[in-house]
């Protein structure tokens, strides 16, 4: 047995990984020199140390404590070990956050040969979390900004007008009803319809991916966006939110998305922070401008934040809440997006008489001197009286549903249509045509297919018909990949993104088509 225990301590004087032995008071018996480096003691003043004065968090139920406690109070050598992220302080008084994995040892690690300090009882390994890590690992959790929260609050919304919708549904299929009752209730679907697709488009902003581009950007809108999608949340919680925004801002130059998880993140911070707190619960949003800024300001009436971290709530890693709740990346990436993406600034104060200030200032449009970038392309599209009559129209749909709804849209406004559901359909259908000319005036397709893409099916018309290329619409229902975003921006056609409205189709189909002169 001797040989063995000798091979036991050489191989965790081998292993990187910062290993801590302790016995059913969580006092250290034994650590590896790994576990000597990180936390910066030397394994003669260790032993016999409770761990929590080398290794100190926030609080007794904050982080690995926990964990530790229950291996010591209730033993199983089944027991998986388990593993908890938190931010602690060395015996020095450095910080670092780590990753604490603990187990329970099995009954007969008591029977191992005696240590100085006591009986082994668990094993605790400890890694160091770098940037490098949180950058890979972290990152994104962080900009999701209480996700778990406002994943709750998306489902509810979608749910209430889903529910709406369904139910008028089978209530006009359940017979003949009088015409004012019939308009009523497809009023009912149609607005209801319209606050499911208000939803789903705050969604799929916050996810989506930066863009190369600024542009002009009205923060009032973002906020409201931001707000829009946590509401439900806040609701929940009994918090308030007062908007008080200077109407007739200028603009500032920015990336709306971006500003947008700006605004996201801040409204999830004050969230977090009046959870728990006793009413009322209260998030004041200000915006207004100042000289060559437009500031906006989130004041919540939470427990706020102690002086001395006011600047340091900025910085990687450091975090106020439980290590449950925040990895301390959060505001250090919005400060990052407002002072080197958008060169603002932002920082935050105390709110009296309780409660933390977030405040950011931009510079507005004029200010910066820079050039504005093209429009988005779904907002360069005209907005005509109306859209030309016969028109003669390809449908490249693969969605049956969808292809069906267009098809009558269409037919009922006096278009003739031709529909397809794959690329090379779609071609067969534009060959026919030739050499007497284009046998249709535009071409509304998705630009995912299940057998070709919206992109390709543009490039072999630009290549067979060049005047009909620049009369497609293109109609998507998710998030473009990179490429397929660079190609609707630097082409120009109009995008719809599903579920648009019919009306947002007509007046996309007479500005591509004009006056069909060309």
């Amino acid at each position: 047995m001797s040989s063995y225990h000798g091979l036991a301590w050489a191989v965790l004087r081998a292993v990187g990984e910062a290993i801590v032995v302790t016995d059913r008071a969580a006092r250290v018996l034994l650590l590896n020199p790994a576990a000597e480096r990180l936390l910066r003691v030397a394994a003669g003043e260790a032993e016999g140390v409770a761990l929590g004065e080398l290794l100190a968090t926030d609080g007794p139920g904050d982080g690995w404590p926990a964990l530790l406690a229950e291996a010591l109070s209730s033993p199983d050598e089944a027991a998986a070990p388990r593993s908890v992220r938190c931010h602690c302080r060395r015996r020095d008084g450095s910080g670092l956050r780590v990753l604490v994995t603990v187990a329970p040892l099995p009954a007969e690690a008591e029977g191992w040969p005696a240590l100085p300090a006591g009986s082994p009882a668990a094993v605790v390994t400890v890694q160091a979390v770098t940037a490098e890590h949180e950058a890979r690992y972290g990152r994104r959790s962080d900009r999701d900004f209480g996700l778990q929260d406002l994943v709750s609050g998306v489902a509810h919304e979608l749910n209430a007008p889903l529910g709406a919708i369904l139910g008028y549904a089978q209530m006009l299929q359940g017979g003949p009803v009088a015409p004012d009752v019939l308009q009523r209730r497809a009023a009912a679907i149609v607005q209801q319809a319209e606050a499911a697709r208000r939803t789903v488009r705050r969604l799929l902003s916050l996810g989506r991916p930066r863009r190369e581009g600024l542009g002009p950007v009205s923060l009032n809108d973002v906020i409201e966006r931001a707000v829009g999608l946590a509401e439900y949340a806040l609701q929940a919680a009994d918090t308030t939110v007062s908007l008080q925004l200077q109407p007739g801002l200028p603009p500032v130059l920015g990336d709306a998305d971006d500003l947008g998880h700006v605004s996201l993140n801040l409204i999830a911070n004050a969230h977090q922070a009046l959870a728990g707190q006793p009413p009322p619960r209260k998030l004041t949003i200000t915006t207004w401008a100042a000289g060559h800024e437009v500031r906006a300001s989130f004041a919540d009436t939470g427990p706020g934040v102690p002086a001395e971290g006011l600047e340091r709530i900025f910085e990687p890693y450091f975090t106020t809440k439980e290590s449950a709740h925040g990895t301390g990346l959060g505001l250090a990436l919005c400060r990052e997006i407002v002072e080197e993406g958008h060169g603002g600034r932002l920082w935050a104060e105390a709110a009296e008489p309780h409660g933390l200030v977030v405040h950011v200032a931009l510079p507005v449009l004029a200010a910066t001197g820079a050039d504005v970038v093209r429009r988005p392309v779904e907002d360069q599209a005209a907005t005509p009286a109306g859209t030309p009559s016969e028109l003669r129209v390809l449908v490249v749909e693969d969605e049956p549903a969808m292809t069906e709804l267009l098809r009558s849209y269409l037919e009922e406004s006096g278009h003739e249509v031709t529909v397809a559901a794959t690329m090379s359909e779609a071609l067969g259908h534009l060959e026919a045509g030739q050499p007497a000319g284009s046998p249709f005036d535009a071409v509304v397709s998705d630009l995912r297919l299940a057998q070709g893409t919206g992109e390709g099916l543009h490039a072999a018309l630009a290549e067979i018909q060049p005047g009909l290329a620049e009369r497609v619409v293109f109609i998507t229902g998710d998030l473009e990949t990179a490429s397929a975003r660079r190609f609707l921006r630097d082409l120009g056609n109009p995008v719809l993104q599903k579920p648009f409205g019919l009306h947002e189709l007509a007046r996309a189909l007479a500005a591509v088509v004009g006056d069909r002169s060309g």
